[in-house]
């Protein structure tokens, strides 16, 4: 029996709902959509040599200049791969992946885009010094905890966040966020006097293809997002926690605040009532990862391309300006905004299934569907009884059903 796909009215709205062919399972379209997933490596394979099959075309992506102005010209001028061409075949690559080979790490990270709203989408990620360090902070925590997570970039606008992580697989990127989102949550709760939920709902995330043009894509959305908005007229001025500085400076470190409250608890308890916050601080470090994609450049090629990448969005904002007649808010008017203030309106836009060009999306949408169909099969024997199932990998294999025995009713005693 092939998949079956059918529609449903529930309340005043049409859910599309998903069965598998051999399960009794059924789960709302949407809802298989945000099942957390990773690629197997075979898929992995395909991807990245399908990404270098063309030679990527980034120049409208970036500004002019650098050291890696024209690699396409010098490519066809000197009859061979430029150091975007075919990366798989660089030496610098190879040996990047026999050594996290050799330390334990995925030879193939996958790449995520990570996004997540406030709560009615109000400002409570408003930019300022202390709130700005102390999320920085945050996400070195959770890199402790995930060791194999690695943040390309970040950027936090004041009511939402973007990252963009490689991850081995769902269930460790899962792991992080737990611990990020949980952290920053309690410090975005300190410093605004919020006393309420943080976050909308969970992370969403997105896998992005190993092809380079989609991840600087990727990237350049991230890096743009104050411009886009009409908040900044560059990148470099957003006053929020953000990596753009570093990823221009060249410095794949940024410094940031955490403070131990367990500690500040337990001493407090324990007779030191004068302790201060700035006792149990500690400086944190964020270790900023190269895209996948561009990991075979050497650090000064990785830092002019991020430069020319911030020189294009300052370009295309200035053009933007000059032929609207508008100008952006300013980081003044930023830093006006009060964090409870919620807008008017909210920009929604549907979630995307992954971030790739055409053919690499089929690939990977033929890919979730055999997921997804394993998937639902092995919930199905779950619910049925059968306790020995095999998940697929790189997923969160559902729970067994609980039975609890019915409380017995007591005897009341006679008179």
């Amino acid at each position: 029996m092939a998949t079956r796909r059918s529609w449903f009215l529930q309340g005043s709205s049409h859910v599309r709902w998903r069965q598998s062919a051999s399960a009794s399972v059924v789960l709302p379209f949407e809802m298989a959509k945000r099942l957390r997933w990773t690629p197997t490596p075979e898929v992995l394979e395909e991807l990245e040599a399908l990404a270098w099959a063309f030679q990527p075309e980034l120049s409208d992506l970036l500004g002019e200049g650098g050291a890696l102005e024209g690699l396409a010209d010098a490519e066809a001028a000197a009859g061979g791969p430029s150091p975007l061409a075919d990366p798989a075949k660089s030496e610098r690559r190879a040996a990047l992946r026999d050594r996290e080979h050799a330390e334990g790490v995925s030879p193939r990270p996958v790449l995520y885009h990570v996004t997540c709203r406030t709560v009615q989408s109000r400002m409570l990620l408003r930019p300022g010094p202390e709130l700005d360090s102390l999320l920085v902070g945050c996400l070195a925590r959770a890199q402790e905890a995930a060791p194999a997570v690695k943040a390309c970039a970040y950027d936090f606008q004041s009511n939402h966040y973007h990252l963009l992580l490689t991850a081995p697989d769902a269930p460790t990127l899962s792991h992080f966020m737990n611990v990020f989102q949980s952290t920053a949550a309690k410090e975005v709760n300190r410093t605004h006097d919020w006393r309420d939920q943080v976050w909308s709902r969970r992370y969403d995330s997105f896998i992005v293809s190993p092809e380079p043009r989609v991840q600087l894509e990727r990237l350049r959305y991230i890096v743009a997002q104050g411009c886009d908005n009409n908040l900044v007229g560059s990148p470099l001025e957003w006053p929020g926690a953000c990596s753009h500085q570093g990823l221009v400076d060249g410095d794949q470190t940024v410094q940031g605040a955490w403070i131990d409250r367990t500690e500040l608890y337990e001493r407090r308890r324990s007779g030191e009532p004068e302790l201060e916050t700035a006792d149990v601080t500690t400086s944190n470090t964020v270790h900023l990862a190269k895209l996948p994609a561009f990991d075979h450049l050497s650090d000064a090629e990785y830092r002019d391309l991020m430069q020319r990448l911030v020189a294009g969005v300052e370009k295309k904002t200035r053009e933007r300006h000059q032929a609207e007649r508008t100008r952006p808010l300013g980081v003044q008017g930023v830093l006006r905004v009060h964090p409870h203030q919620r807008p008017k309106k909210t920009k929604r836009s549907p979630r995307p299934w992954f971030h790739a060009t055409r053919e690499s999306f089929k690939l990977l949408k033929r890919a979730y569907k055999a997921f997804l169909d394993a998937y639902l099969r092995a919930a199905g024997l779950i619910r049925q009884g059968h306790r020995d199932v095999a998940f697929p990998e790189g997923c969160f294999p559902s729970r067994l059903p609980v039975s609890l025995p019915l409380p017995r009713a007591r005897a009341r005693a006679p008179g």
